[in-house]
């Protein structure tokens, strides 16, 4: 298999966007496998700009504003990416096409620049997401 990365990200939600807000990433977890084994594993809070976790995504997510309240930017948070994991020259694995979108759409809002792998597996199924991009991984190796 090679080197990938694996890849799942959290964002903001409210229960029926009540708020009319848009969701921003606030937790992004990367995981780094080399030939079938976890080689590096990280979560990355990421500071809402515009919004907040709120009770029902806490509910939903486990994550809490004070968990995100410390977090970095998106930008620097993509730069970790990038420098320690070489994100956009491995190919990716995802669950499915919203975590990329997710980026996507954050890094316009936020006007950051940041390249997408162009090397994408997606492997959702229907049943839940992983938590985390190590659960993934691991869902991933088997």
């Amino acid at each position: 298999m090679g080197s990938v990365n694996v890849i799942h990200t959290v964002s903001t939600c409210w229960q029926d966007n009540q708020l009319d807000l848009r969701p921003e990433i606030v937790l992004i977890s990367i995981c780094a496998v080399k030939n079938n084994k976890i080689k590096k594993f990280r979560n990355i809070f990421v500071k809402p700009e515009f919004g907040f976790v709120s009770t029902y995504c806490k509910g939903k997510t486990g994550l809490s504003q004070k968990d995100v309240y410390l977090g970095l930017k998106l930008k620097d948070a993509l730069s970790i990416l990038e420098e320690d994991y070489s994100f956009s020259k491995k190919r990716l694995v995802v669950w499915t096409r919203s975590t990329l979108d997710n980026i996507k759409r954050d890094c316009f809002t936020k006007r950051v620049k940041h390249k997408l792998p162009s090397d994408i597996i997606k492997i959702g199924k229907n049943f839940d997401e992983p938590s985390d991009a190590k659960k993934l991984a691991e869902f991933f190796i088997k």
